[in-house]
């Protein structure tokens, strides 16, 4: 796909609905890389990433859900730990500041979450969900858990544990060299 100023160089840049990434990322998906790249770990790491994700996105679409796979994270993160600061969640979603704020405000507006000053420091807020944002995170785990289901089917527990194991190995070995 040839990238124009206005082509996000990944979802998670899209401003957009749900219905512009899975169009994104299904044209992104059909696009064939040179035949060395395809033997690559990281690119099959990548491109699975890529086919979950679109997979995500459509059972999203066909339960009719108004949230994007990154406001489900990140109403996720808040419902872990209620009363979050914006740069803890930055912290555990792996998004930088600005993306977060553009994040919380879309969810405040469907009053999924609601800002609250925090008593410690005036400038700062912690983040609490709302009954509805309760039931957004119900629904959105709900979606990834038949995305799982779907995606490790045929994979015992001991494939799945061993799976986790070498994921996270490198993504420990991947963090250290971006440090």
């Amino acid at each position: 796909m040839k990238r124009t100023k206005s082509t996000p160089v990944h979802p998670g840049e899209f401003d957009g609905s749900v219905d512009d990434q899975l169009k994104f990322l299904v044209n992104l998906n059909r696009s064939k890389p040179p035949i060395v790249i395809e033997k690559s770990l990281g690119f099959l790491i990548a491109s699975t990433m890529t086919r979950l994700r679109i997979l995500v996105l459509r059972k999203i679409k066909e339960y009719g859900y108004d949230i994007t796979p990154e406001q489900g994270h990140v109403l996720n993160a808040i419902g872990e730990s209620e009363g979050i600061s914006q740069s803890e969640i930055a912290g555990r979603t792996m998004k930088d500041k600005p993306t977060i704020t553009r994040i919380l405000d879309n969810l405040e507006k469907k009053k999924l979450i609601e800002r609250r000053s925090d008593t410690g420091d005036r400038r700062a807020y912690r983040i609490y969900l709302t009954a509805k944002g309760k039931e957004k995170i119900a629904m959105f785990m709900k979606i990834i858990e038949e995305v799982d289901e779907k995606a490790f089917r045929g994979l015992n527990d001991n494939d799945i544990r061993k799976l986790e194991e070498i994921l996270g190995t490198v993504r420990t070995n991947v963090d250290r060299q971006n440090e």
